[in-house]
């Protein structure tokens, strides 16, 4: 049932598009010295808009190891249509999709470098979160304990848009090429 329910999921995510917002982002990489994506998505969405230093807190859909000993695995598209995970060729342990699940723990060097750009950056902008899953709701805090701007772009107020600089509500994929285009003018 649950390996079933990420290849449908992994499925959709083959076939959906990056949004205005995934490519803003991507533009915005080339307009500054350092930019650091930091996302609790497990698509490649911000890749495929050409976001070239993406860190995933929860893992990636597309990429796969074995429950037991860690070895990585790669798929192909017709090892993923069976009602079965495949068995570690290994230690015999089930096949998953490296996404963090309930209880998990986040990748260690994934959240240490993403600790690390909350720390060092200028500007951090939250995007899309509710702002209610930790460890990665305590990024804006840090970034703003360590001098950044803060910045919230939101359908709706979360639970980080009292602690944040400024917020935007709105979708992000009209909000972020808003945003772009008038750094942009205002570059000019």
């Amino acid at each position: 049932l649950v390996w079933g329910w990420y290849m449908h999921r992994l499925a959709m995510v083959e076939v959906a598009e990056p949004n205005p917002g995934h490519h803003a982002l991507a533009a915005l990489a080339g307009e500054v010295a350092a930019l650091t994506l930091i996302t609790q998505n497990v698509d490649d969405l911000h890749e495929r808009a050409g976001s070239p230093h993406v860190l995933h807190l929860h893992g990636h859909i597309a990429r796969f190891h074995c429950n037991e000993c860690g070895a990585a695995y790669y798929l192909q598209p017709e090892d993923r249509v069976a009602s079965l995970p495949p068995v570690c060729h290994l230690c015999n342990g089930y096949v998953r999709p490296s996404v963090v699940w309930f209880g998990e723990m986040l990748p260690d060097r994934v959240l240490t470098a993403a600790w690390r750009a909350a720390e060092q950056c200028d500007v951090f902008l939250v995007v899309g979160t509710s702002g209610i899953v930790y460890p990665a709701a305590q990024l804006p805090i840090v970034a703003h304990n360590h001098g950044a701007q803060v910045v919230e772009i939101n359908t709706e107020p979360s639970m980080l848009s009292e602690s944040v600089d400024y917020v935007l509500l709105g979708p992000s994929g009209q909000i972020l090429p808003d945003v772009l285009a008038e750094l942009g003018s205002r570059r000019s």
